[in-house]
């Protein structure tokens, strides 16, 4: 059984030959770019053989679902530029597809990789990667997408190889993330009611370190852990920090909205 391997990019000049390379085993490497690019993405995937499909930027949800949906093979893989399927997870995929597989989809680990050094407070880490074609969809999310089952009983296998998942360049690119995302977070968080006051934001900042950093050993990392999870914890910080503020903002419109100022001259 062949299998597909799609994955969206946007500027990854620096980071996708290494992806490419992970999938060169795959009978079709299908690559969305997101036609605003300005670097040589483009050119590196058409040179790996990559089938490339431009498409304007609409959101993460749209361009999987563009790559799933020109993708030929009877099975997908899904990786995201600045991830590469380790040769472990590209052993047992090949033995998978050659056996008639047991499973509608199947769920792997994701390794985050920063500073070179693998984050265990985050591992294992499962999301479903690979699935036959035409049995589901990418589903609807704000920040991080995934494919679902059309089948809601459908029963997922798990593969114990990892995908390796490089997804800082930096500290300053790490940061910028978490400020990307607290941004969306702090949407959802404000939707669902006002925050009142800014104690959910160091609450939910020191609880994220003390789970990830202590109790799910984020210090036998190192530097590279220690850094990491100070990163959570201003990620969760600034997500309700944000909240509070546009509450804030909500509640004050509301209020000023509702009573007539006093003029200039009033009060002098």
């Amino acid at each position: 059984m062949g299998v597909s391997a799609i994955i969206i990019a946007k500027d990854e000049a620096d980071r996708i030959g290494p992806c490419l390379e992970s999938v060169n085993w795959a009978d079709e490497v299908i690559v969305v770019i997101d036609s605003a690019t300005t670097d040589d993405t483009e050119a590196l995937c058409r040179q790996a053989g990559a089938r490339v499909v431009l498409q304007p930027w609409q959101g993460f949800t749209r361009q999987w679902q563009t790559a799933l949906d020109v993708a030929a093979s009877d099975w997908v893989l899904m990786l995201a530029a600045d991830e590469r399927v380790s040769a472990n997870l590209r052993d047992q995929i090949q033995t998978v597809l050659r056996k008639d597989p047991q499973y509608t989809a199947y769920q792997v680990s994701i390794c985050r990789i920063f500073w070179d050094r693998r984050i265990r407070s985050e591992y294992p880490n499962y999301h479903i990667r690979l699935f036959r074609r035409g049995t589901g969809r990418i589903a609807v999310r704000r920040v991080h997408e995934a494919w679902e089952p059309h089948d809601s009983t459908a029963v997922i296998g798990t593969l114990s190889g990892d995908i390796l998942h490089y997804s800082d360049r930096d500290l300053t690119h790490c940061i910028r993330k978490f400020c990307r995302y607290a941004e969306l977070g702090a949407e959802e968080v404000a939707q669902k009611r006002p925050v009142r006051s800014l104690v959910p934001a160091v609450a939910h900042a020191l609880g994220a370190f003390l789970k990830y950093y202590v109790l799910k050993g984020g210090f036998r990392d190192g530097s590279a852990g220690l850094a990491y999870h100070l990163g959570i914890a201003f990620y969760e910080f600034y997500k309700y920090a944000l909240a509070y503020e546009r509450s804030h903002q909500l509640s004050t419109h509301a209020v000023s909205s509702s009573a007539a100022l006093p003029s200039a001259t009033e009060g002098s």
